[in-house]
């Protein structure tokens, strides 16, 4: 089932004839559920809550002159896949060094159970922020109407991927997928992992001019030069690396071996 409950709380205030006032918050949440009987195959949670908020001041200067100032953030903190600590764990039923509570996923690719498996995936969250901050001014000269400004966008993703790990059976031991689990024969292995959140952020910076110029009484010309600065990927600890393609050199952010200008912005 989905359930989804959203809402909004706009206001608007004229507080003198030359200042304008407006503000937004919007909130939904959505809950997406997988829910399985069958205890070993899991459940899941999908939790997918949304936050926006927006102040807009606009204030009039004289007829000519008018100043627009605008704050925003928009909020997404996702939460995906089974909870933490389930019902079963790979430490209950007996599976020796496994590293996280979760069941590992196990999957079958010959005989009856071909295309079967039960357990996994593991949860993740995605956390991501956008804040934004903008100011336009619009100068009103004679035939022109001209919009001039900066926007500056903050990108902030904070990421915690938990894997549960896997185990594979082919058949390759006994002939038969489902009785190489019987014998504790897997094919292929993938340790679970935690994980931890890493965080990445960037930013953009733009500045921008607009002229729409009234020509004619017929023609307008709508003129416009904007500018945009995407700053890279950083890791708010430098945890990320990379590699040289010919060399094979490893990279890692904030190393001083590394050839880049920024060296934070490997990913």
């Amino acid at each position: 089932y989905t359930n989804q409950d959203q809402g909004d709380i706009k206001v608007d205030w004229n507080a003198s004839t030359k200042d304008h006032v407006y503000g937004r918050y919007s909130q939904a949440n959505i809950f997406n559920p997988n829910l399985n009987s069958v205890a070993v195959l899991n459940s899941t949670q999908n939790l997918f809550p949304a936050n926006n908020g927006v102040v807009d001041y606009t204030r009039s200067f004289n007829p000519t002159f008018v100043n627009d100032f605008r704050v925003g953030v928009n909020y997404l903190p996702l939460l995906i896949g089974v909870p933490y600590g389930t019902i079963i764990s790979p430490q209950g039923i007996g599976i020796p060094g496994a590293p996280t509570p979760y069941l590992p996923g196990f999957s079958f690719s010959t005989g009856n159970l071909t295309g079967g498996g039960f357990g996994g995936p593991g949860g993740s969250v995605f956390a991501d922020t956008v804040g934004q901050v903008g100011d336009t001014a619009i100068i009103s000269r004679g035939r022109h109407t001209m919009h001039v400004g900066v926007q500056i966008f903050r990108s902030r993703m904070n990421t915690n991927i938990q894997q549960s790990g896997s185990f594979r059976f082919s058949g390759q031991y006994t002939g038969a997928a489902e009785a190489d689990f019987m014998a504790g024969l897997p094919t292929g292995i993938i340790g679970g992992n935690l994980g931890g959140t890493w965080g990445q952020r960037s930013t953009l910076a733009a500045g921008f001019f607009q002229d729409d110029w009234k020509v004619t009484p017929t023609l307008t010309l709508n003129l416009g030069l904007r500018y945009e600065l995407n700053t890279p990927w950083v890791e708010v600890k430098d945890r990320q690396a990379n590699f040289g393609l010919i060399s094979g050199t490893e990279y890692i952010a904030g190393a001083p071996n590394c050839p880049y200008s920024n060296c934070r912005a490997l990913y």
